[in-house]
């Protein structure tokens, strides 16, 4: 009997130790662990590629969300179990997308990974980015001196465009809009050429297809000792997909754009000055430089002015 009621407490140890076992086994595999480093890549202008770690073995799959610019997340895809990559390639153009993924099994789902952001546009306006640049000119008047540009979530509609509004720490707004055509700004950096109607002139700056040697041109008329005087800006798409260093930052898929700016005064077409413009992909305007002149003043050396990124979030 003893060796019976022996065998028996051995049983009922063995089966409690399994029990024990496989409840804290049960335990471990019923949680879900977010997705981790969660990265994204733009790998054309169309395509943007997905990576992330899978933090769990019990999965059902995954959901990636998206958004486009300042608006709301939806969810872009779901996809099975095991898979840590993700081609997306229904990018529009002239876009910034951020992305978040989660694991789920059945009703249940992890917290959201990190967010990553990718943008096929040379104006990533989206609210709370910010731009600082820094301001030299030849005159002494600007020396070393900071700009910093946010981007809120206002817009301001002006005939059928909307542009969205960026503060700037040397007071007052700037504006930015994207068109079909290209790319649109207004209360530009162009108004340190000194000239008043610049600050509310809405500026062509770049269009939407990216031909070298394409050329376009902006036209204003200002007034100049109660003269009228008609201003054409005149740009050239100098390069594209160029890589540039600005103070110490290197950035791809760079365009170039070269300016010419000239006027016509009692009859004689005379030259304002120009300059060149760089624009990063998925980072907006890296860096311009501009010589401008007096006409009237043909003796007046010219003033070169020369704005530089320092620094950026895109948000």
């Amino acid at each position: 009997m003893k060796v019976y009621l022996s065998t028996f407490f051995l049983l009922i140890v063995l089966m409690l130790g399994s029990c024990k076992k496989n409840d804290n086994y049960n335990a471990s595999q019923s949680k879900l662990y977010t997705p981790n480093s969660f990265t994204g890549v733009l790998v054309s202008s169309s395509v943007a590629k997905l990576t992330w770690g899978d933090s769990s073995s019990n999965e059902t799959g995954f959901v990636i969300e998206r958004k486009a610019n300042n608006g709301t997340y939806t969810k872009l895809i779901t996809l099975k179990a095991n898979i840590n990559s993700y081609s997306d390639s229904s990018l529009l153009p002239y876009t910034t997308y951020k992305y978040r993924v989660y694991s789920y099994r059945d009703s249940t789902k992890s917290s959201y990974s990190n967010e990553v952001i990718v943008s096929n546009s040379y104006s990533p306006i989206t609210s709370g980015s910010t731009w600082t640049y820094l301001r030299n000119s030849s005159d002494s008047v600007y020396k070393d001196s900071v700009y910093k540009f946010t981007a809120t979530d206002s817009t301001l509609a002006i005939g059928d465009t909307s542009f969205s509004v960026i503060n700037s720490t040397s007071g007052g707004n700037i504006y930015y809009a994207t068109k079909d055509t290209g790319y649109f700004r207004r209360g530009s950096l162009l108004s340190s050429l000194g000239i008043d109607e610049l600050s509310t002139f809405s500026e062509f700056y770049l269009p939407k297809t990216l031909t070298i040697n394409a050329t376009w041109s902006n036209q204003l008329s200002v007034t100049y000792q109660s003269t009228p005087l008609p201003i054409t800006m005149k740009y050239t798409l100098k390069s594209v997909g160029d890589s540039l260093t600005v103070l110490g930052n290197k950035y791809t898929n760079v365009v170039h754009v070269g300016a010419t700016f000239t006027t016509v005064y009692f009859g004689f077409t005379l030259s304002l000055g120009g300059g060149d413009f760089y624009y990063a992909r998925g980072v907006g305007l890296i860096s311009f430089n501009l010589s401008t002149t007096d006409p009237t003043q043909p003796t007046k050396p010219a003033v070169t002015t020369t704005f530089n990124l320092k620094s950026y979030l895109i948000k």
